[in-house]
């Protein structure tokens, strides 16, 4: 089956992954430049710094494409993306109050419009708020009230509504990956190297740095324990306690003492997150699997 390619109608230009693809290229190989004002109270980037200034000279070519209008995220949208992944949801309804709020709607016209007994065009926005800015609100804050009343099934959606999903889902994630990425140049950092490759613990060290700690955790562990297996003739999908594996090692010469003994830290601190509602701190994490590295390692020769 080919890659699946997603058509938005009436969103110029590529898709945001596309377009994010296009400019990570340009900033990782330096094609970049910032323009501050000489007190850098203001500043803009311009990306793609060496084709922009070829075209000012007149060695190129770039015709000006239709920019997006602004649109937020809608709370259609992200309710929904939000739901496909069981996350938590914030309070639709309170925020598209806010906002109506902030527009200069009175909170009795917001309560008495949803109890039927208000209308809007009886009341009087700020004169500020275009009239733009009034139907997003008000569409949002309908959005909000028909999420509020969700009975669990899937919701039909027409084009416009499928279009709107998919440019909410490419804001919603890219806002989390940006957001994320400031901490993951940090955990990464408290990183130690290895020499060798173990696809679990490679995945174990991708949750840990984008701060999934659990998942962090029961991935070490489960590399431990491959390794015990391996190192023990065993097969590796076989049923057998951890505990069990530790000691066999132990007792076949393959582990010394202090590396048995993180083992069977590893294993603890696996089963306290594997059955309870605990997050695990940054530390934690980062202990577990520093040592699930080092025995995992340790268990090489013997594999």
């Amino acid at each position: 089956m080919g890659k699946k390619e997603v058509i938005i109608r009436g969103m110029p230009g590529p898709p945001l992954p596309d377009v994010i693809s296009e400019l990570v290229d340009r900033l990782v190989a330096d094609d970049w430049c910032r323009f501050s004002t000489e007190d850098g109270t203001r500043h803009y980037y311009e990306i793609g710094f060496e084709a922009s200034a070829a075209g000012r000279s007149g060695n190129a070519e770039f015709p000006i494409l239709e920019c997006p209008a602004p649109k937020p995220l809608s709370p259609f949208a992200e309710w929904y993306s939000r739901s496909q992944v069981a996350s938590a949801h914030p309070d639709y309804v309170q925020r598209a109050r806010r906002d109506l709020e902030t527009l200069g709607v009175p909170p009795a016209a917001i309560d008495g419009f949803i109890q039927g007994e208000f209308d809007f065009a009886a009341r009087r926005w700020y004169e500020s708020a275009s009239r733009e800015q009034r139907v997003e609100a008000l569409r949002c804050f309908l959005q909000a009230l028909k999420i509020s009343e969700y009975d669990g099934s899937v919701p039909r959606m027409d084009l416009g509504e499928q279009d709107e999903l998919e440019v909410g889902r490419q804001k919603m994630y890219l806002r989390e990956i940006c957001s994320k990425y400031r901490k993951i140049l940090s955990r990464g950092a408290g990183l130690d190297p290895v020499s060798f490759h173990d696809p679990q613990l490679e995945e174990a060290c991708r949750c840990y740095l984008y701060g999934f700690y659990r998942a962090s955790i029961v991935l070490s562990a489960a590399a431990v324990e491959v390794s015990l297996k391996r190192c023990l003739g065993k097969e590796v999908d076989s049923y057998c306690k951890y505990g069990e594996l530790v000691n066999d090692a132990e007792a076949a010469g393959k582990l010394i003492g202090h590396i048995a003994e993180s083992a069977r830290e590893i294993s603890c601190s696996r089963n306290r997150v594997a059955h309870s509602m605990s997050e695990p701190e940054n530390d934690k994490a980062l202990l577990v699997l520093g040592l699930a590295k080092e025995v995992v390692n340790y268990l090489l020769p013997a594999q």
